[in-house]
């Protein structure tokens, strides 16, 4: 990966987040290894009960059967680990792996967006700002056009009233 670089917050937090769920699927597991764990102690207390209860009857032939058994639960459970540690968390840190790029990906575009909108927020409060400055201006001379206006009325009524009193003349 390429340093893009400070985190934001929101970069922060993504990351943050994406960690706290690695954490949380590596807890998981955790628990499901102590479960496995105490699976194989449960077993190994019924072969422990089956040896003191069984031996003096049959002569060990149940202990053999039971063993035997107790190997064939083993394997299963040794599978079942062999896989947990060689597919299903690999494929967890891959898709975790995933997210977090992702999740970076999109941290870096909306940093792009932020910053052309901060661009675009900029050239208007500049404009604003312009427009404000020439305000006070454009009022004023709009104001003069109005009573220069007015007055040029006012003449051209007081012309008229001229015009009208010279024709009766």
């Amino acid at each position: 990966h390429k340093s893009s670089g400070r985190l934001s917050l929101l970069d922060s937090y993504k990351v943050q987040s994406s960690l706290e769920q690695v954490m949380t699927a590596m807890e998981a597991l955790v628990r499901q290894r102590n479960a496995d764990v105490q699976l194989v102690n449960s077993y190994l207390g019924e072969v422990y009960l089956r040896i003191e209860r069984d031996v003096p009857m049959d002569k060990g032939q149940s202990i053999v059967e039971s063993l035997d058994q107790l190997r064939a639960q083993h394997h299963m459970l040794k599978a079942e680990c062999q896989s947990l540690a060689d597919v299903r968390i690999p494929e967890l840190e891959a898709r975790l792996l995933h997210e977090v790029g992702t999740a970076s990906h999109a941290a870096e575009h909306g940093r792009r967006e932020l910053d052309r909108l901060r661009q675009i927020t900029n050239t208007a409060m500049d404009r604003l700002t312009s427009t404000e400055a020439t305000m006070p201006a454009l009022h004023d001379l709009s104001e003069r056009r109005v009573a220069a206006e007015a007055r040029r009325e006012a003449d051209m009524a007081h012309l008229r009233e001229d015009l009208a009193a010279l024709r009766e003349d």
